[in-house]
């Protein structure tokens, strides 16, 4: 019996890394997917240590598992080579709803000039920044969400008149601006923690208000999820971009455990790179992305 349970108690690593690349069968997916690079870690290691114990055909293939979870997504978080041919460059920032450094926040994003910006848990407090950036960046917008406060979205570009939207309380703004390529939408958002909290059912409710937004999307904010979950695809699948860079960890977990949570994606099929920014108060780190866009036509003013 105690064989047993230490060969079952050996196993739970790879159940848990099988459960979490199944994001459709239940929420709890995309919370153990947050973990799979420890958890791969963790069945390469069981699989090497009960090679000479278990079955070779069942080590192996859990030591394989392991690696193949495990060694692709460290491989992605090798840093970008900065892109110096992009054309846009894009600040994206999760504020902190208790910074108190939000003059050096303003002053990075003067300083890298970006086209646009994205900004969650913006407050009252915050009204300096965008009072700062109200000048070089007419086109601007926040909506409210939650206690910790809204998001917020700034343009260099004019903006597409009444193309603002928000979905209140779901953690979305949106604007239609007209770049040299073309007519963009700028997207900040901020997603809820993951199961078991209400991340999937706001996903659920943002998804046809970004599907509505017909052309060239720019999508960028605190996700509070990896890359690689059932929520960033459904994300890509149904807005029809992609995540641009690499694995870039943008928010310590308990100060021990980097998650990359903060992302940018942009309509397919550009590409792009990212740039892992500090701290400057807040408890996330910023992104600076760069990237080039796919001409648009123009669309018919709306009313």
């Amino acid at each position: 019996m105690y064989k047993v349970m230490i060969n079952v108690l050996a196993l739970v690593p790879l159940v848990l890394l099988l459960l979490g690349a199944l994001p459709d069968l239940h929420p709890i997916a995309d919370s153990l997917a947050v973990f799979r690079v420890p958890l791969g870690g963790i069945t390469v290691l069981v699989g090497a240590v009960f090679l000479p114990l278990w079955p070779r055909k069942l080590a192996w293939m859990t030591l394989a598992l392991g690696a193949g979870a495990a060694l692709p997504i460290l491989w992605n978080a090798f840093p970008d080579t900065p892109d110096q041919t992009a054309r846009y460059g894009l600040y994206q920032k999760n504020l902190s709803f208790r910074n108190k450094q939000i003059g050096d926040v303003a002053q990075d994003i003067l300083q890298k000039k970006p086209d646009f910006v994205t900004l969650q848990e913006v407050t009252m407090a915050h009204k300096a920044l965008l009072k700062t950036l109200a000048e070089t960046y007419p086109t601007r917008l926040v909506c409210p969400f939650g206690t910790v406060g809204g998001v917020a979205l700034a343009s260099r570009w004019p903006l597409i008149k009444g193309s603002e939207t928000c979905m209140d309380g779901l953690g979305m703004a949106a604007a239609q601006v007209r770049t040299p390529d073309g007519p963009v939408w700028l997207v900040s958002t901020h997603l809820h923690w993951p199961y078991p909290f209400g991340q999937a059912e706001q996903v659920a409710m943002l998804l046809p208000g970004l599907a509505a937004l017909d052309g060239v999307k720019i999508i960028a904010g605190d996700f509070n999820m990896v890359p690689w979950s059932g929520t960033i695809t459904r994300i890509e699948q149904v807005a029809k971009v992609n995540r641009i860079g690499h694995i870039n960890g943008t928010f310590w977990l308990k100060q021990m455990f980097p998650l990359p949570i903060d992302h940018v994606l942009i309509s397919v099929p550009n590409t792009g790179t990212v740039e892992t920014l500090p701290l400057l108060g807040s408890d996330h780190n910023g992104v600076w992305a760069r990237f080039s866009l796919n001409k648009q036509t123009e669309p018919t003013e709306r009313p």
